[in-house]
């Protein structure tokens, strides 16, 4: 079998708790699709809410152990990503934060209070690392430079834009990135254009597109697998044929 290497974030993982039991019923994902080729033997290290600075750091370590690459790109400026985390911290193991979650956190006041000091110290100097530090020029610098670097490793990685920006010659060619994909069911829906993530409503679809999507996009890969130009048109995707509360459901 050819050994098959996915990096990327959630539009990668389709490992979760929730799958394995209340949402059972929610059908394949496009990695899935792969594996059941039997042609692929798939090895998947994507992980929800990741930089692409933190897949990069494994593609480095262990691409060469793999045949074939898929790589989903996320967009630039999204995470600052830790190699460690200070001593002393208990309940903070992610090592990437975006400006959003560490904000969240802070402005709940007794979540905020169940850190040990040394977590707020770290958590307040984030925030401020985005108040006062962070350059979106520079972020995107970076961006293209490690997208460089992937292609001049592995110049037959298949490099798919999660988000527009993410891949600035998919934009120029106006390849489709993953998001337009995924927002075709929330605004048949009435959802608007951002991923649903509230108390009341998240997104159950696996790698955020439907089932019908996920199997379209299989094809995709495939045919980008065995070396078709790598292209995706948001309008050879279909919209939901199942009920809202099957694609977004209470957490």
């Amino acid at each position: 079998m050819i050994k098959l290497a996915i990096f990327g974030d959630s539009f990668a993982q389709d490992i979760s708790p929730q799958w394995e039991t209340t949402w059972a019923d929610v059908g394949p994902s496009w990695i899935d699709h792969l594996r059941a080729t039997n042609k692929y033997a798939v090895t998947n290290f994507a992980n929800s809410g990741t930089s692409l600075y933190w897949s990069k750091k494994l593609f480095d370590k262990i691409h060469g152990d793999f045949d074939k690459i898929i790589f989903v790109v996320t967009f630039p400026c999204r995470r600052i990503t830790f190699d460690k985390l200070p001593d002393g911290c208990t309940q903070i193991t992610n090592t990437f934060y975006n400006s959003s979650t560490v904000f969240d956190i802070i402005e709940n006041k007794n979540k905020f209070n169940s850190y040990n000091v040394i977590e707020q110290n770290f958590l307040l100097a984030v925030r401020d690392y985005y108040l006062h530090i962070q350059n979106d020029h520079f972020d995107h610098t970076v961006h293209s430079a490690i997208l460089d670097d992937i292609n001049e490793k592995r110049p037959d990685t298949i490099i798919i834009p999660a988000f527009p920006s993410s891949v600035p010659a998919m934009d120029k060619i106006n390849s489709s990135p993953l998001l337009y994909i995924a927002q075709k069911d929330m605004l048949h829906f009435g959802l608007g254009e951002f991923l649903p993530n509230s108390a009341s409503m998240t997104d159950a679809r696996k790698c955020h597109l439907s089932e019908e999507n996920n199997k379209i996009l299989a094809t995709h890969m495939l045919q980008f697998l065995e070396g078709k130009p790598v292209y995706l048109d948001v309008n050879k995707f279909v919209t939901p044929v199942k009920h809202l509360t099957h694609y977004f459901r209470k957490p």
